[in-house]
């Protein structure tokens, strides 16, 4: 799939328009259509693309995390590699959490799933690197080379966790116990659509935002009932 394995600028993925030159019968000076592109709404493709893109990256992202959690000459190469990057490193860098994967039903295990792995990313990217003399088979070596992650992947993660972020700090604020929560709910749902109607220096964010506000607007507001007990 080229979306994952070229690297593209921000006016690739935005800019759909081309060249006038390009579209110039040089023979009638008549400017050709595209019949296929119009009437087309290109905006919409890019969002469906990046979302087969997100959807595709948190798959392999549990793939890894399954397979090296199962697997017992990965989890041990894994846990080496972390404890020595924690001899290196100060205190407040050490790597304290162990992988682990998102559940349905629990709050924010997305984020921390994401968060975690991309604090792996060096010891990761050195288990695949060293699959090939690391003690598993060729059918366990073959697995693993479909599940890598490619650079592009993994900026997509940082996106990913950069999107996320506030949702997870806006969850934690109303699950605390040690304070009524009720009175921060309104304030927070309004804080994280201004959150993601606020446009970003990188497109791909802004267009994962827009993404994320469509659905957040329709489960918040499109009930008014529902929003008026806020």
């Amino acid at each position: 799939d080229d979306a994952f394995n070229e690297p593209q600028s921000d006016s690739e993925l935005i800019d759909v328009s081309f060249d006038e030159d390009e579209w110039i019968d040089l023979d009638h000076d008549e400017e050709t259509i595209d019949n296929f592109i119009e009437g087309v709404n290109t905006e919409v493709i890019l969002l469906d693309d990046l979302q087969n893109q997100v959807k595709k990256v948190i798959d392999i992202t549990r793939r890894i995390v399954n397979t090296t959690k199962r697997t017992s000459t990965l989890s041990a190469f894994v846990e080496k590699k972390r404890m020595n990057y924690n001899l290196k490193v100060s205190k407040n860098k050490r790597i304290k959490r162990q992988l682990s994967k998102d559940v349905k039903t629990r709050w924010n295990s997305s984020f921390k799933m994401l968060s975690t792995i991309d604090l792996y990313r060096d010891i990761i990217t050195d288990m695949f690197k060293c699959k090939g003399n690391i003690g598993i088979t060729s059918k366990q070596r073959k697995k693993l080379a479909r599940i890598e992650l490619t650079t592009d992947q993994w900026d997509l993660i940082k996106l990913l966790i950069t999107l996320l972020e506030p949702f997870y700090s806006a969850t934690k604020a109303l699950s605390t116990t040690t304070y009524p929560t009720i009175g921060s709910a309104l304030y927070l749902i309004r804080s994280l659509e201004e959150y993601l109607e606020k446009l970003e220096n990188n497109l791909t964010l802004n267009a994962l935002k827009a993404k994320v506000l469509v659905k957040f607007q329709y489960y918040m507001f499109d009930d008014t009932d529902q929003f008026n007990t806020l």
